[in-house]
């Protein structure tokens, strides 16, 4: 504008917070900083949508690893898909291909973080419905806990009986400590 000011769009939206980024979204395609229906990828819903919402409804450093996350391991295989064109056999392979090369539970933390992002899709209406949600999640793989058997704890006892550490050791066994 001539003034140098510079120009605000902003509208009022009485309801619920839903109904407030709904608006929000429409707002966006209107201004031209959002593409319009099936263009919409990945990709720029992460930057330019799901990102900032984040910046205002969560903790800094749990943003942090959500973007982590999302920067490391969603966004390079998936950021140039278009978010429409999301299929549940491309995800099964995504996280068939995230499991060779993290754990079974840090698999698991970029999963839930990616559905989470998609169920926000959903609630602003971006996306009929998640497509992770027909992807089974990956499994955190279950360790056994090697413990003493009562006779290595009476070893144990009997190897420590009188030495400095023997209340130290005494109080491991009786507690469970490893």
């Amino acid at each position: 504008p001539i003034t140098g000011e510079r120009r605000r769009m902003s509208r009022t939206v009485h309801g619920t917070d839903v109904d407030a980024e709904r608006e929000l979204a429409q707002m966006l395609l209107e201004i031209g900083r959002m593409p319009a229906g099936g263009n919409l990828t990945v990709r720029d819903f992460v930057e330019d949508l799901y990102k900032p919402w984040l910046a205002d409804h969560v903790r800094r450093s749990t943003r942090a690893g959500y973007e982590s996350k999302l920067d490391g391991h969603v966004l390079p295989k998936l950021g140039d898909v278009p978010l429409r064109e999301l299929e549940p056999y491309v995800l099964d392979r995504w996280r068939d291909e995230l499991l060779t090369k993290l754990s079974g539970r840090s698999a698991l933390h970029v999963y839930r973080v990616l559905s989470t992002a998609l169920n926000r899709a959903v609630k602003w209406r971006l996306i009929v419905a998640n497509p992770l949600d027909a992807v089974d999640p990956p499994r955190a793989k279950v360790r056994e806990i090697d413990t003493l058997t009562a006779a290595e704890a009476r070893d144990y006892l009997a190897a420590f009986d009188g030495h400095v550490l023997g209340p130290l050791v005494t109080i491991g066994i009786a507690t469970g400590l490893r």
